[in-house]
Protein backbone atom coordinates (compact mmCIF):
# COMPACT_ATOMS: atom_id res chain seq x y z
CA UNK A 1 0.00 0.00 0.00
CA UNK A 2 1.07 3.63 -0.96
CA UNK A 3 1.39 5.86 2.16
CA UNK A 4 -2.17 8.06 2.46
CA UNK A 5 -3.16 11.32 4.34
CA UNK A 6 -6.07 13.37 5.32
CA UNK A 7 -6.71 16.05 7.57
CA UNK A 8 -9.43 18.61 8.77
CA UNK A 9 -10.68 20.32 11.74
CA UNK A 10 -13.47 21.05 13.75
CA UNK A 11 -14.87 23.60 16.29
CA UNK A 12 -14.07 22.42 19.81
CA UNK A 13 -17.60 21.13 20.45
CA UNK A 14 -18.81 18.23 21.98
CA UNK A 15 -21.35 17.80 19.49
CA UNK A 16 -18.33 17.44 17.12
CA UNK A 17 -17.22 14.34 18.38
CA UNK A 18 -19.20 12.19 16.67
CA UNK A 19 -18.25 13.22 13.80
CA UNK A 20 -14.74 13.18 14.59
CA UNK A 21 -15.39 9.38 15.50
CA UNK A 22 -17.28 8.99 12.12
CA UNK A 23 -14.87 10.58 9.93
CA UNK A 24 -11.93 8.65 11.40
CA UNK A 25 -13.83 5.32 11.45
CA UNK A 26 -14.09 6.23 7.75
CA UNK A 27 -10.95 6.80 6.91
CA UNK A 28 -9.36 3.72 8.58
CA UNK A 29 -12.04 1.63 6.69
CA UNK A 30 -11.15 3.28 3.59
CA UNK A 31 -7.35 2.07 4.08
CA UNK A 32 -8.59 -1.55 4.65
CA UNK A 33 -8.10 -1.64 8.79
CA UNK A 34 -8.81 -4.30 10.58
CA UNK A 35 -12.71 -3.66 11.83
CA UNK A 36 -11.15 -4.53 15.66
CA UNK A 37 -7.70 -2.75 15.58
CA UNK A 38 -10.37 0.76 13.73
CA UNK A 39 -12.77 0.71 16.99
CA UNK A 40 -9.78 0.95 19.23
CA UNK A 41 -8.03 3.62 17.11
CA UNK A 42 -11.80 5.91 16.92
CA UNK A 43 -11.85 5.67 20.78
CA UNK A 44 -8.45 6.73 21.08
CA UNK A 45 -8.80 9.22 18.76
CA UNK A 46 -11.87 10.29 20.56
CA UNK A 47 -10.30 10.44 24.18
CA UNK A 48 -7.67 12.72 22.57
CA UNK A 49 -10.28 14.99 20.74
CA UNK A 50 -12.66 14.86 23.88
CA UNK A 51 -9.57 15.82 25.65
CA UNK A 52 -8.96 19.09 23.38
CA UNK A 53 -12.76 20.46 23.53
CA UNK A 54 -13.12 19.71 27.52
CA UNK A 55 -9.54 21.13 28.49
CA UNK A 56 -7.68 23.24 25.99
CA UNK A 57 -10.29 26.32 25.75
CA UNK A 58 -11.73 26.49 29.32
CA UNK A 59 -11.03 29.67 29.35
CA UNK A 60 -11.34 31.03 25.56
CA UNK A 61 -14.54 33.22 24.77
CA UNK A 62 -15.06 30.95 21.38
CA UNK A 63 -14.34 27.54 20.80
CA UNK A 64 -10.90 26.63 19.22
CA UNK A 65 -10.15 24.06 17.10
CA UNK A 66 -9.54 20.59 16.92
CA UNK A 67 -7.40 18.90 13.85
CA UNK A 68 -6.85 15.25 13.25
CA UNK A 69 -4.07 14.34 10.64
CA UNK A 70 -4.02 10.90 9.53
CA UNK A 71 -1.08 9.54 8.02
CA UNK A 72 -0.83 5.92 6.71
CA UNK A 73 2.22 4.02 5.35
CA UNK A 74 2.44 0.28 4.41
CA UNK A 75 3.01 -0.71 8.32
CA UNK A 76 2.07 1.78 10.75
CA UNK A 77 -0.20 4.79 10.94
CA UNK A 78 0.63 8.44 12.53
CA UNK A 79 -2.78 10.27 13.84
CA UNK A 80 -1.82 13.64 15.50
CA UNK A 81 -4.94 15.16 17.29
CA UNK A 82 -4.41 18.93 17.77
CA UNK A 83 -5.17 21.96 19.36
CA UNK A 84 -4.49 25.49 19.99
CA UNK A 85 -5.51 25.82 23.65
CA UNK A 86 -3.62 26.00 26.85
CA UNK A 87 -2.50 22.51 28.34
CA UNK A 88 -3.71 22.22 32.02
CA UNK A 89 -2.60 19.03 34.35
CA UNK A 90 -4.68 16.63 34.48
CA UNK A 91 -6.68 16.15 37.74
CA UNK A 92 -5.99 12.98 39.88
CA UNK A 93 -7.78 10.31 37.93
CA UNK A 94 -11.04 8.69 39.53
CA UNK A 95 -12.06 11.82 41.81
CA UNK A 96 -15.53 12.32 39.61
CA UNK A 97 -15.81 9.39 37.50
CA UNK A 98 -13.21 10.98 34.39
CA UNK A 99 -9.62 11.36 33.91
CA UNK A 100 -8.80 8.28 32.50
CA UNK A 101 -8.54 9.16 28.85
CA UNK A 102 -4.60 9.19 28.58
CA UNK A 103 -4.54 6.24 30.36
CA UNK A 104 -7.34 4.32 28.38
CA UNK A 105 -5.23 5.64 24.72
CA UNK A 106 -2.25 4.18 26.08
CA UNK A 107 -4.24 0.48 26.58
CA UNK A 108 -5.11 0.40 23.25
CA UNK A 109 -2.56 2.64 21.16
CA UNK A 110 0.76 1.27 20.34
CA UNK A 111 2.55 4.66 20.83
CA UNK A 112 1.02 7.69 23.05
CA UNK A 113 3.10 10.95 22.75
CA UNK A 114 1.32 14.29 24.31
CA UNK A 115 3.67 17.47 23.12
CA UNK A 116 3.02 20.58 24.25
CA UNK A 117 3.77 23.67 22.96
CA UNK A 118 3.09 27.99 23.57
CA UNK A 119 0.83 27.40 20.64
CA UNK A 120 -1.29 23.89 21.90
CA UNK A 121 -0.71 20.59 22.41
CA UNK A 122 -0.75 17.90 20.17
CA UNK A 123 -1.46 13.88 21.11
CA UNK A 124 0.42 11.71 18.74
CA UNK A 125 -0.85 8.51 18.26
CA UNK A 126 1.26 5.38 16.16
CA UNK A 127 -0.26 2.04 15.74
CA UNK A 128 0.63 -0.69 13.39
CA UNK A 129 -1.62 -1.02 10.39
CA UNK A 130 -3.74 -4.13 10.75
CA UNK A 131 -5.92 -5.15 7.48
CA UNK A 132 -8.30 -7.73 7.18
CA UNK A 133 -6.99 -8.86 4.06
CA UNK A 134 -3.83 -9.81 6.21
CA UNK A 135 -6.13 -12.20 8.68
CA UNK A 136 -7.44 -14.38 5.75
CA UNK A 137 -10.58 -16.32 6.16
CA UNK A 138 -11.40 -16.71 9.32
CA UNK A 139 -12.57 -20.23 10.05
CA UNK A 140 -16.42 -21.15 10.93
Amino acid sequence: MEAAHAAHSWAAEARQLAVIRATTRRWLLVLGVDEDVVGDIVCAVNEAAANAIDHAYLDAPHPGLVGVDLAAGPDEMHIAISDQGVWRRPRRPGLDGRGRGIELMTAMIHSVEIHHTSTGTVVDLRHPISRAADRGPRAG
